[in-house]
């Protein structure tokens, strides 16, 4: 039986570079992976972009204080998700990648992605 293996990605380590596909595929062969992608300089991105003013960081990462802040915020991460898992596809790595946000009931909640491995 494989061991779990949980690793926490940048966002800013997207596209991913050859050494980093390598390390990668040696510990997927190792370990059961998961990737955890992050995304906080492309969601800072697109709140300058879309005119939504960035916050100060509480003591778990981003405090969103809408929904539609709480939307944009998912896209961008599942957008990496989907970046990642193509690049990984592309290299014949098999890992399962997930993104920083839980519900709690039907509240779409981000966790800072360095938070989310700790409490992992």
């Amino acid at each position: 039986m494989m061991e779990n293996c949980l690793v926490k990605l940048s966002g800013d380590m997207i596209p991913l570079n050859p050494s980093l596909l390598g390390w990668v595929d040696t510990l997927s062969k190792e370990y059961h992976l998961v990737i955890l992608v992050g995304g906080g300089v492309q969601i800072n991105h697109e709140f300058v972009t879309r005119g939504i003013p960035l916050k100060e960081h509480g003591p778990l990462g981003r405090e969103l204080s809408s929904f539609k802040e709480r939307q944009i915020a998912r896209n961008v991460l599942e957008d990496n998700q989907k970046k990642v898992q193509d690049e990984l596809s592309a290299a014949g790595i098999h890992c399962t990648v997930e993104i920083p946000v839980i519900y709690v009931g039907t509240v779409l909640c981000h966790v800072n992605g360095d938070q989310y491995i700790l409490s992992a």
